[in-house]
């Protein structure tokens, strides 16, 4: 969600021709892109904890 806004910020930045605008949501875009490629890289598995609590009970 948040690199779908960024990327219409940006866009909103370069149509005003506002360089603060479009610098800051570069910035943004970037960061939210590499979150999204470690999201892509490392999902999120099944939480173990209970199982390993529930282990150490027996």
């Amino acid at each position: 969600m948040g690199t779908i806004i960024g990327s219409l910020w940006l866009l909103y930045g370069i149509i005003l021709l506002n360089y603060y605008m479009i610098f800051q949501n570069v910035v943004g875009l970037t960061l939210s892109l590499c979150q999204l490629v470690l999201l892509l890289l490392y999902p999120g598995g099944q939480d173990n904890s209970d199982k390993d609590a529930r282990k150490k009970k027996d």
